[in-house]
């Protein structure tokens, strides 16, 4: 097998709430390339943590992670988000006062990359919101979209700097069945088409069950 593109050895995480809880302990787990894995497990037991741990938005207790051979940390989450890890989240948070497009490019702004007009990233916006069925509604507003169409807007937006790794935390929670199916369908094929690994936590069962793989996160461990 290929060597990881995402890798945990001995993670620990805990959090104080008058006593010690240990919410992820000395998990160790490898995800490569091209393939979807669904983290699923009760609420409260740490699976957002996870994400956050992996995005460097949070800094392990102990342990290693690793993205495409670099070592995660809270110092270096900004050049990881800018180059290897785009997140999705639940709630969206996109910028209502600027366009779909530039809600888009956002991220290719804050590494200050080149988005006029005619430029590789905006190109690869333009070809991102055509992927997602958004493409006449680049120059619009975002008030008006619906819940799915934002979430869309959402997904274009992690994808921006052609991440390795895609995140997803509860994509489809905050969605009717109809838009929720679009989106858990975009994931699995941008694993399986575009080749990238995406990790996806979710309480949807169904959804989990389409992964590659299913992973469960309980008691700080990382089942299979």
């Amino acid at each position: 097998m290929s060597e990881p593109i995402v890798s945990l050895k001995n993670v620990s995480k805990s959090f104080y709430d008058q006593v010690k809880i240990n919410i992820i302990d000395k998990a160790t787990h490898d995800f490569h390339k091209g393939e979807s894995v669904a983290i699923v497990g009760p609420s409260g037991t740490g699976k957002s943590t996870l994400l956050n741990l992996l995005a460097g938005i949070e800094p392990v207790d102990s342990g290693l992670i690793t993205v495409l051979g670099e070592k995660v940390s809270k110092q270096r989450a900004p050049l990881l988000l800018q180059s290897h890890i785009g997140i999705l989240f639940q709630a969206f948070y996109l910028f209502e006062e600027a366009t779909v497009l530039e809600n888009v490019l956002m991220p290719a702004h804050i590494a200050r990359k080149k988005t006029g007009k005619g430029s590789p990233h905006y190109l690869r916006a333009i070809n991102l919101l055509t992927s997602v069925g958004l493409e006449e509604r680049a120059h619009g507003g975002i008030k008006h979209l619906s819940g799915g169409e934002k979430q869309r807007v959402a997904l274009a937006r992690a994808l921006c700097n052609n991440p390795s790794v895609l995140l997803a935390d509860e994509p489809t929670g905050n969605l009717d069945p109809v838009h929720g199916e679009i989106i858990q369908q975009l994931l699995l094929d941008i694993a399986k088409k575009d080749g990238k690994t995406v990790i996806i936590v979710t309480h949807n069962h169904d959804f989990a069950r389409q992964c590659d793989r299913v992973i469960h996160l309980n008691n700080g461990q990382l089942c299979t």
